[in-house]
């Protein structure tokens, strides 16, 4: 899943357990960063398989 996070684009991390329910793992396209982030600040931008 793409998916836009502080202006930032990124990809969903579906395979990585988040520490408490509402939260989600994103990695940015720009930097390969990984962080944990609350859904409620995550936009999707598009669904497509891997």
């Amino acid at each position: 899943m793409v998916v836009k996070h502080v202006e930032k684009p990124g990809r969903l991390l579906l395979d990585r357990r988040p520490s408490q329910e509402g939260l989600a793992w994103v990695k940015y396209e720009m930097d390969g960063q990984e962080v944990e982030v609350d859904l409620l600040a995550v936009e999707l931008v598009a669904f497509m398989e891997a």
